[in-house]
């Protein structure tokens, strides 16, 4: 894939129509930044500040099945590509932006509904792309994705041109969260179809925070002085003519420009060259709490029976149980009682012998 991204970069399809007007946008939005010109990973190296083996080492990286993912799905945002199905562009947004102010209703809301959708489709493929491109956990693949010119740019594109320019009259209400929520659950089950069920649930983590950046950065550029119609009426004439702007089939050749083709193949290419994010460590593990040693036996209680008596165990006694433990108490020793005579079983008692009689006198 490494070839097929030089390539791109050395020769983006659309020329310099495309990147000129990529320029003009990201030069125009508050915190974009014109992205530096740079033909192969050599050059980008040197753009981001890394040594000369991070291009060999981005040569290898974009080898993996990662990052080749996240271009593939960067490069079906376009109109007329089959991955997503996507029919508009800043053509479809230049429209509305201008059938809006001539109140062409009937026009608005068919190109309204399929701006939407298709809003909505690239904002939470951007999502998927971004996990994929960067890897770590959803908050450090924003912040990589903020922080890297071709990231940022992205966002600003996204941003200004999907949301605001076309909606710039709804953004005072919140259009953007409205929006993503209304197209969240057809957006993700197309998402679904595309790249599968796992891949899917990563956008569903991240998009929460996109949403924050991407409505920041139409907020801040919808507070510029003269708005979108600033873009719109100063900037974009150098580059787009008026028949463009307004016309319908005009409109449809600037949709046809391939800005995420440009775009996301300058993201994943500066992705590899700045290598992926560390993966977060895994929560860990609570052990269960130690088990008691089991208490020490009380010591055998043996139980005397006296000769033809019945013995009788308590129910707490059966075998199985363990003894209660018993309390020796003591007590002083009662003194023996006499035998009874009458009614007694021992025999009478025998008198002592009488003394002898006394002599006889002579």
């Amino acid at each position: 894939m490494a070839e097929n991204i030089e390539q791109v970069l050395a020769e983006p399809r659309g020329g310099r129509r495309l990147t000129d007007l990529v320029t003009v946008v990201l030069r125009w939005a508050p915190g974009g930044a014109p992205l530096p010109e740079w033909t192969s990973l050599e050059d980008g190296a040197r753009a981001l500040g890394l040594p000369e083996e991070a291009a060999a080492e981005a040569r290898i990286r974009l080898s993996g099945e990662a990052l080749a993912r996240a271009h593939w799905v960067l490069d079906g945002l376009d109109a007329g590509e089959s991955l997503f199905s996507i029919v508009s562009g800043v053509g479809t947004a230049l429209q509305l932006f201008y059938d809006r102010i001539r109140r062409a209703e009937p026009q608005v809301a068919e190109l309204d509904a399929r701006q939407r959708a298709d809003a909505a489709n690239k904002f939470f493929a951007l999502a998927c792309a971004t996990r994929w491109a960067f890897g770590g956990s959803p908050e450090a693949g924003l912040t990589r994705l903020q922080e890297l010119p071709a990231g940022r740019a992205m966002v600003v594109w996204f941003s200004v041109i999907e949301v605001l320019l076309p909606f710039s009259d709804e953004l005072a209400d919140g259009t953007l969260p409205a929006l993503m929520e209304a197209e969240r659950a057809p957006a993700l089950k197309r998402l679904r179809a595309a790249v599968g069920e796992q891949a899917a649930g990563a956008a569903d983590e991240l998009w929460p925070g996109l949403l924050v950046l991407c409505s920041e950065q139409a907020g801040a550029a919808s507070r510029l002085p003269g708005g979108v119609a600033m873009v719109v009426g100063k900037f974009l004439p150098s580059v787009v003519n008026a028949a463009e702007m307004v016309g319908e089939v005009a409109a449809g050749a600037l949709d046809s420009l391939p800005v995420y083709h440009y775009l996301g193949a300058r993201l994943v290419a500066e992705a590899a060259l700045v290598g992926p994010l560390p993966e977060p460590a895994p929560l860990p593990i609570s052990e269960p709490p130690p088990v008691a040693p089991p208490a020490s036996e009380p010591p055998p209680v043996s139980l005397s029976v006296s000769e033809g008596a019945a013995a009788t165990v308590p129910p707490e006694l059966v075998a199985g149980q363990r003894l209660p433990t018993l309390t020796p108490v003591e007590t002083e020793p009662a003194e023996p009682a006499a035998p009874e005579r009458i009614g007694s079983s021992l025999p009478p008692e025998v008198p002592p012998p009488l003394p002898p009689p006394p002599p006889l006198p002579p």
